[in-house]
């Protein structure tokens, strides 16, 4: 019995110096590649994108709990928002469809048409956040003019820009970190 653990320690004990060699040979080849081909990150440069994502993380953890603390105050607004949403992805969805059959109208004959892709979850959203932001601004716009013009007939029917814009493909997502844009606004 003896000599089984003495085995069994021993056969431990090189499957340990063993792995320790494996980890350090992993060790030296992560510092080859990193050297090889990470680009040269200055120490400003590092801080700043640490600093980025301490930022990005921080302000995601706020909105997940401001966003918790309204569903257990406010839960039936959650279904609401939810009913909102399917609302308007389905308008955006038509709207969608409305313009692929306009463009494909303006095909000429012979030409492929294009496939009518539904939109993303993603696009959806992109585009229901424009939309509020258009809505917002147009909002803006309409309180501004009627405080320079009392006269609100002046509008008339001309043909909204809003629409062009949900119309348009969705604005890709900057990449750039979080306080650059604080210091852009």
């Amino acid at each position: 019995m003896s000599d089984i653990n003495t085995t069994l320690l021993n056969s431990i004990q090189n499957i340990e110096v063993d792995l320790a060699e494996i980890k350090q040979a992993l060790r030296e080849i992560q510092r080859q590649f990193s050297n090889q081909f990470a680009p040269a990150v200055s120490a400003e440069d590092l801080t700043t994108m640490q600093q980025s994502i301490i930022e990005q993380s921080s302000l995601e953890r706020i909105a997940k709990s401001v966003k918790r603390a309204q569903l257990t105050e406010y839960p039936d607004q959650l279904v609401q928002r939810k009913n909102e949403e399917q609302k308007y992805n389905l308008l955006l969805q038509i709207l969608h469809e409305q313009d692929w059959k306009a463009r494909c109208k303006e095909v000429s004959q012979g030409q492929s048409l294009p496939p009518l892709v539904p939109l993303s979850d993603h696009d959806l959203t992109v585009k229901r956040l424009h939309l509020k932001t258009l809505g917002r601004m147009t909002q803006q716009d309409i309180s501004d003019s009627s405080l320079s013009s009392p006269d609100m007939s002046e509008t008339g029917d001309v043909e909204s820009p809003i629409m062009a814009d949900v119309l348009s493909p969705p604005p890709t997502a900057s990449v750039e970190p979080a306080h650059k844009r604080s210091q852009r606004s």
